[in-house]
């Protein structure tokens, strides 16, 4: 006996595995996804790009411009957590962090509170091809990973000083 499939439905539930998003409030929503493709989004100031709990299997993609508003506190500007997670950089993406902001030669143990940058929680997962630009102070935090491939990470912090822009703790 076959079944029949409406198309209609088969086409919802392949819609719903993979979201574009380009606004912060999408994100909670596509949390769902098994593929979410961050595109073009400037994250307000004060708010972290929240991708904590993402779904085992879930592909994040990194496209366009991703920025962040300037405020002075903790961070992080972006976390990410889940188990066998996938967060690849598209071609031509930039996470541009604009941390010249924040940089006032006391480095990210002084003056300014300066929110760390990334903070990953990952478990059997990879990070590749990110291209990350001017970190307000600390760059990846990754105390909370278990078995994570970093690979082909661009930190571009030429603009500051090395005291301002420490890239991994």
């Amino acid at each position: 006996m076959t079944k029949m499939i409406p198309l209609g439905l088969l086409l919802f539930v392949a819609a719903a595995s993979a979201v574009d998003v380009n606004d912060i409030k999408q994100l909670e929503a596509a949390k769902n996804s098994q593929r979410i493709t961050l595109r073009n989004i400037n994250v307000p100031a004060g708010v972290t790009l929240n991708l904590d709990k993402l779904k085992p299997g879930t592909v994040v993609e990194f496209a366009g411009q991703i920025t962040f508003g300037y405020k002075e506190w903790e961070g992080p500007l972006i976390l990410i957590g889940g188990k066998n997670i996938k967060v690849e950089g598209k071609p031509g993406h930039l996470i541009n962090c604009q941390g010249e902001r924040w940089w006032d030669k006391e480095g990210g143990n002084g003056g300014k509170t300066k929110p760390k940058f990334l903070a990953v929680r990952l478990t059997d997962s990879s990070v590749d091809g990110l291209v990350i630009k001017n970190t307000p102070a600390h760059g990846i935090s990754i105390n909370s990973c278990k078995n994570v491939a970093f690979t082909k990470i661009t930190l571009n912090v030429a603009e500051g000083k090395p005291k301002e822009t420490q890239q991994y703790v």
